[in-house]
């Protein structure tokens, strides 16, 4: 709306007045504590350039250590082995489908569940790449590139309508045991029980919509149920989370923008 009201520049109004005049009220944005970066600057390859093409979408580190990563396209899930100091290769790898052995998820998002099993956080079916999809899966990986999903929780009832690739971006795991100490709480105050709970991985999740921009922690139910917990929006300064990561037994859940900021 033009502030002043229909004579100054356009600008971004407080809220909505429709046939009344415009609200030009200046809103205070919050300030946020920053830090620096803690660490170096220089920056090197991990892995060999050219190893993934284009599409490597997530990284989540075992807790043995093994690092997982997922391709974004087909949802191709890769262990990794190397590192300290050399760069690492790819062991071996599984192409995921959907539960009924169909399909082509498309896998946005990566994190090793207590029991090692995969959970991938996907925004389609590619075989239907119109056609939103917004998803968890839980894969269980076998030997010689085989791979079983056992189970698809569907999250569109709780993010309504999406566009086809603007779905769950990111996912972690937290433990019961981290849940449990820290006190996280549901929508009604009541601290996290997991015993309230029939079997949920072991855990609870933190997702992330591409869409809205919201952060969801909910419980995933192996009888295909989901209890949201929690849901916050990070903010102004991190509009849109496009990766998550955890430090087990703290408290700190890492949030990674891309460059929309």
């Amino acid at each position: 709306g033009r502030c002043p009201d229909m004579t100054g520049a356009f600008e971004v109004t407080t809220a909505s007045t429709f046939e009344l005049a415009n609200d030009c009220t200046v809103v205070e944005e919050p300030v946020y504590d920053t830090i620096d970066w803690p660490y170096g600057q220089d920056v090197q390859d991990a892995v060999a350039p050219g190893t993934w093409g284009e599409d490597m979408s997530g990284l989540d580190q075992a807790a043995d250590g093994t690092v997982f990563a997922v391709n974004n396209d087909d949802g191709e899930i890769f262990e990794m082995t190397g590192g300290d100091g050399d760069l690492y290769t790819i062991a071996q790898s599984w192409v995921p489908t959907y539960p009924n052995g169909t399909g082509q998820p498309d896998a946005e998002g990566i994190s090793v569940a207590g029991d090692g099993a995969i959970l991938l956080s996907t925004e389609r079916d590619n075989t239907a790449s119109n056609v939103s999809r917004p998803s968890v899966l839980r894969v269980e990986l076998g030997a010689d590139g085989a791979s079983t999903t056992t189970h698809e929780w569907n999250l569109t009832a709780l993010t309504g309508p999406l566009g086809a690739n603007a779905g769950i971006e990111a996912i972690e795991w937290i433990s019961d045991a981290d849940a449990t100490s820290l006190g996280i709480v549901d929508g009604t105050g009541a601290a996290y029980d997991p015993a309230s709970y029939g079997a949920h991985l072991g855990g609870i999740v933190a997702f992330a919509v591409e869409a809205t921009g919201d952060l969801h922690l909910a419980v995933l139910e192996e009888d295909g149920g989901m209890t949201l917990l929690q849901t916050t929006r990070p903010g102004p300064a991190v509009s849109v989370v496009m990766g998550l990561d955890w430090r087990a037994g703290g408290n700190l859940l890492w949030a990674l923008c891309d460059e929309a900021c």
